[in-house]
């Protein structure tokens, strides 16, 4: 085991220990929503985890219970499974980041045997999903429903658009233990903005909007930006459905990011990739342009330049000589009229 997984595993069992000991059956907070603007008396921040129930900066900005977020769970070993490679730990490696385990490092150095260009893929379309909020924050765009978010990087997405909208609302919702154990590192909003973590499936798009609303104001614009998740859902699942139910609760004005995995450009390697993430544990389903453009709820107007390369989606500097083949996830920014 390298270090960064003592550390890791480290960080998981103090907050265990701090929530102190749970009974059987219980649910044990570990994270909970942060709300900035605020701090305690005693200076240790606007969050207390702990056995007696949530606390922190409600929408209301005083510090305080915060009741109704049913999203919550305890961290445990057997939540972690750090044999079991995940989706959320292998994209963490392949952008460089630190928070993976033996397995997951395993399960994408199989798939980078057959896509070498995986982790080129990866990095760009962490790069359009910055962009693409970038580019909402400059139109207006002051709250954002980060669903499959992943593991913390530099930048967050919150940094990003509250460089521009001090102000602005983010709400970060996933399912991967991992990742909540890591939420406090999501949820550094700036003073006059607010950050939140909900820990949700998007198989369940009510949960999501039932917690998310005590953060966002549903009856205005919200940009929902689902990043390279949904090619981990199987089409029997139901995708578009998700993305529809999201969506359609959401007011008029509202926006969807998405990029998604595809095998258009070279198709026996992505056929491969499929199958080394299949024999890791990891079920994962490429769709072409149009299956992506399909999940994009009907009525909603996509934007130029369209349903492209995310590499090719309003680039800073150009596509900077990488091509579609390496890349191979589509990106697309949608409005809702």
């Amino acid at each position: 085991m390298f270090a960064t997984d003592l550390v890791t595993l480290r960080r998981v069992a103090d907050r265990l220990r701090a929530t102190g000991p749970a009974s059987a059956g219980s649910v044990r907070p570990v994270c909970v929503a942060r709300a900035g603007g605020s701090r305690r008396r005693d200076g240790t921040g606007v969050v207390r985890i702990g056995s007696g129930g949530f606390e922190g900066v409600g929408p209301d900005g005083e510090y305080g219970p915060l009741s109704g977020l049913s999203g919550s769970r305890a961290v445990t070993a057997v939540d972690l499974r750090t044999d079991v490679a995940h989706a959320a730990r292998v994209y963490n490696y392949l952008t460089g980041g630190k928070d993976h385990f033996p397995a997951d490092r395993l399960a994408a150095e199989r798939a980078l045997a057959v896509v070498p260009d995986l982790r080129t893929g990866a990095l760009e379309n962490r790069a359009f999903l910055l962009r693409a909020a970038r580019v909402l924050a400059e139109d207006g765009i002051d709250q954002y429903l980060d669903v499959g978010t992943g593991l913390p990087a530099d930048p967050n997405l919150h940094e990003v658009v509250q460089r521009l909208i001090p102000a602005a609302r983010v709400a970060y919702v996933d399912n991967d233990p991992l990742v909540l154990a890591h939420a406090r590192a999501l949820l550094t909003s700036r003073p006059e903005g607010v950050t939140a973590y909900v820990d949700a499936d998007v198989r369940r798009p009510a949960d999501i909007l039932r917690d998310a609303g005590h953060w966002l104001d549903l009856s205005r614009p919200v940009a929902v930006c689902v990043g390279a998740l949904l090619h981990f859902i199987p089409d029997e699942d139901d995708p578009a459905g998700m993305v529809a139910d999201l969506l359609g609760a959401l007011a008029p004005g509202s926006c969807l990011v998405l990029s998604h995995g595809t095998g258009d450009f070279r198709p026996k390697e992505a056929d491969a990739g499929v199958r080394a993430y299949r024999d890791s544990g990891i079920t994962v389903r490429v769709r072409s342009r149009a299956e992506v453009t399909a999940l994009v709820p009907a009525g909603m107007r996509i934007g130029a330049p369209g349903v492209v390369p995310v590499q090719r989606w309003r680039p800073d500097h150009g596509p900077g000589g990488v091509t579609d083949g390496q890349v191979g996830l589509y990106g697309l920014l949608a409005r809702k009229p």
